[in-house]
């Protein structure tokens, strides 16, 4: 079983990620940084990572992709960045 908060969760946070896997075998957890409340489907990196486990459970997971949903730092007047990652 994979948990997979979004760390902006303010539905399930990433806290209650972690006290379900105290109660289950084979458990990962992921939390995505920038993701929200159903974080398995708002990013191409969490939908693979969903996909991945549920179909290699005994694989461990490239968590790369997490690397690209970091939110950037951008001061004021500066232009916004374009978020990759995003479907």
């Amino acid at each position: 079983m994979a948990t997979e908060p979004g760390a902006l969760d303010s539905a399930t946070p990433a806290e209650s990620g972690e006290l379900v896997m105290q109660t289950l075998t084979n458990a990962q957890m992921i939390t995505f940084p920038r993701l929200t409340h159903g974080a398995t489907i708002q990013s191409y990196c969490s939908i693979d990572l969903t996909y991945n486990f549920i179909m290699y459970p005994d694989r461990d997971l490239d968590l790369t992709c997490l690397n690209d949903l970091q939110l950037p730092f951008v001061l004021p007047g500066d232009p916004l960045p374009v978020l990759p990652g995003m479907p």
